[in-house]
């Protein structure tokens, strides 16, 4: 595991989390140590909602199913996306044209963008309120925007830069 990969394993618990990356940089590996990391550390609160981990197909779910348990984990649901929707089925392959599109520079920026889009503030002078199990979490509008400077300062990915 390397120092990157480790920081997403170890980041602290803050809902869903997404792992992205290309052909063999580690997304499997990180993904279940991260499981097993946040089902060891938070065992109580997981204990009482179930944990899933969707998968692209049955081969890479039956894979999950035997490498959990050796990292010392067996109380995970596995589904993948049509398990989720029964009788839906993704039946379109895409161009050749818009496989390109979809996987340029331009979209990346576009996706980048969108995601920034999705990072507002309430109206200023108006408190953030953060829902949470325990209790809703309220910040002073000022806290939030310096939380969200911070973060978009690091020039990091959006999961990568929420710890800052």
């Amino acid at each position: 595991i390397q120092a990157e990969q480790d920081r997403i394993i170890r980041a602290p618990h803050r809902g869903v989390l997404v792992v992205e990356g290309g052909p063999g940089t580690g997304k499997t590996a990180v993904a279940l140590h991260r499981a097993a990391f946040l089902l060891y550390e938070h065992r109580e609160l997981l204990a009482k909602r179930a944990v899933l981990i969707v998968g692209p197909n049955p081969a890479f779910l039956r894979y999950i199913a035997e490498v959990l348990p050796a990292l010392g984990e067996t109380g995970v649901l596995l589904a993948t996306q049509a398990e989720l929707f029964p009788g839906v089925h993704a039946t379109g392959t895409d161009t050749p044209r818009a496989a390109a599109v979809k996987g340029g520079a331009p979209m990346a920026e576009a996706l980048a963008l969108a995601v920034r889009d999705r990072q507002q503030l309430p109206e200023p002078g108006a408190p953030l309120i953060i829902p949470h199990d325990d209790g809703d979490l309220v910040l002073d509008w000022e806290i939030a925007y310096e939380a969200r400077q911070a973060a978009r300062d690091t020039l990091l990915p959006h999961n990568l830069a929420r710890p800052h």
